[in-house]
């Protein structure tokens, strides 16, 4: 029996040793999963927190993993390899963050919508995804590009 394929995008987000920890964590995903598309890194303010300012990027990948799978027997396990503990602060400074924005072309993270450090580098790997009004993410990220930074030479 042939297993299915599911696409995913996922966010990375680092505001501790963050080029490092970014360019770490897409080579230890590099070693799980097939990526077919990486975002461009961007620099954000932290949200909620007065800590320093975070490094995102998105990638598209590949898995035969379902969604539970993913979670617990990669981007946990890699999560922790980094040094990431996770606390009662969702707001806490952290060395990794690796969350599932689209499993299966289904959207896990409402907050895609009002959070440019998810919405932009999201909208590059799926620019035609369309929210409840029939706007692309694309056309989306475009009115928000003011307060995120493009970060050249990271990866």
């Amino acid at each position: 029996m042939k297993k299915r394929i599911f696409e995913v995008c996922i966010l990375l987000g680092s505001n501790i040793d963050s080029e490092k920890n970014i360019k770490e964590a897409i080579k230890l995903l590099n070693e799980k999963l097939q990526i077919s598309k990486i975002s461009s890194v961007w620099e954000s303010k932290a949200v909620g927190s007065n800590g320093p300012n975070y490094l995102n990027v998105a990638l598209l990948t590949n898995t035969t993993l379902n969604e539970k799978e993913l979670k617990v027997s990669v981007l946990r396990k890699i999560e922790t390899k980094l040094g990431r503990i996770r606390g009662e602060n969702k707001f806490a400074d952290r060395e990794i963050d690796l969350d599932i924005i689209f499993f299966n072309q289904q959207l896990r993270d409402n907050s895609l919508f009002e959070n440019e450090h998810i919405l932009i580098p999201v909208s590059q790997i799926l620019p035609n995804y369309k929210d409840e009004n029939l706007k692309t993410l694309e056309q989306l990220a475009s009115r928000k590009k003011s307060s995120i930074v493009l970060r050249d030479g990271v990866l």
